[in-house]
């Protein structure tokens, strides 16, 4: 899936300062009109203030604006005054004052640190770390999709997000098919980075928690119970089409109530080979050779019965057997719908009980 931020040349190869100065006489000239302020606001000193901070930077100069026209909490006068206030940390940064710019919005969320897990998992990926949540999918999800996945009662999307608008394009609540889209891709380059982020840094592995943990909530309670039918379906096959992350020390807390377990291998079975194929080989990574964990026991059984009660193609006692010292045997062969198979002969298998 291709990146889903654009990108905008940010050198000297063109003259980035009158570009810059006349976006913002020109939007600024659109907020006069918009809200009947004095022609003379912003003054020019005001107006050098914001082009010294750009750096030639484009994308402050369009945050700042949007900030200004998106953000529910003050007047234009109020909110540029504290665009203005808003101080650099770092002198040699040539995006200090972007940075700093950032740092301000994303503070001024209820929760900064869920925001950022959030905005990870919007995009599908982590902080240095080579994940993609989407592979399975050719398009970036619905929004409401993200949403259903990752609001709880106490942090749903407007709690979560509704001071981020300056940042990334939020669709309206009823708004069924289109994703969110970050306005930048400064701002992940920005997130990426524990030096430029400071306390409001989030790692892989605390965004890799965050998301195995909804998703072991949601096995739990067998879906979204409070979801409309139409919509919960459109989730399921989202949900069941995810690529979880891998984290070695949550497998233990995979050992989830066998109807949930079941829950899961039903459902994951009618919407994603890929996804039966993650989990079946993901559960095994920390066996031992000589013993699987009751983890892996509780996790494969359920797929083997599920995959055979719907007529796939599943391992042979050998294969097993075999992925006991090899736990890289490849599954793409040997666990799928047989209807993939009509071309071949399929021979009959059996599958153990672990």
């Amino acid at each position: 899936m291709s990146s889903f931020a654009p990108s905008l040349v940010l050198d000297e190869k063109y003259n980035p300062n009158a570009d810059i100065i006349l976006f913002l006489q020109a939007k600024f000239s659109e907020i006069r009109r918009r809200y009947k302020l004095s022609p003379s606001w912003p003054s020019p000193e005001i107006l050098a203030t914001l082009l010294d901070q750009a750096s030639g930077q484009f994308i402050y100069a369009a945050t700042v604006i949007r900030y200004i026209t998106t953000s529910r909490d003050g007047s234009p006068h109020t909110l540029l005054d504290r665009v203005l206030k808003v101080k650099p940390t770092s002198e040699t940064n040539p995006f200090a004052h972007l940075d700093a710019f950032y740092t301000h919005i994303l503070q001024s969320a209820p929760n900064a640190t869920l925001v950022v897990k959030w905005l990870w998992t919007i995009k599908g990926e982590f902080a240095n770390f080579p994940y993609l949540l989407f592979r399975s999918m050719r398009y970036a999800p619905a929004a409401f999709l993200v949403n259903l996945l990752l609001q709880t009662d106490d942090s749903d999307s407007e709690y979560v997000l509704g001071d981020l608008h300056s940042l990334i394009d939020v669709p309206p609540s009823d708004d069924l098919e289109t994703p969110y889209r970050p306005y930048h891709k400064s701002l992940y380059d920005f997130l990426a980075s524990e030096d430029r982020c400071g306390p409001i840094y989030v790692g892989h592995m605390q965004c890799a928690e965050f998301l195995l943990g909804r998703f072991l909530d949601i096995c739990m309670h067998k879906g979204l119970p409070a979801c409309r039918p139409l919509d919960h379906q459109k989730f399921l096959h989202f949900f069941f089409n995810l690529f979880m992350p891998y984290i070695p020390w949550y497998t233990s807390r995979l050992n989830s109530a066998p109807s949930s377990v079941d829950w899961w291998a039903s459902g994951c079975v009618s919407h994603s080979e890929d996804g039966i194929r993650w989990m079946f080989c993901d559960v095994h990574l920390e066996c031992r050779w000589y013993r699987c964990s009751p983890t892996c026991k509780l996790w494969r059984n359920s797929i083997l019965r599920h995959c055979k009660k719907a007529d796939w193609e599943v391992p042979t006692r050998t294969w097993l057997l075999r992925s006991r010292f090899n736990q890289g045997l490849p599954l793409n062969g040997v666990l799928r719908r047989k209807a993939d198979t009509k071309s071949r002969e399929i021979r009959p298998t059996l599958a153990s009980t672990l």
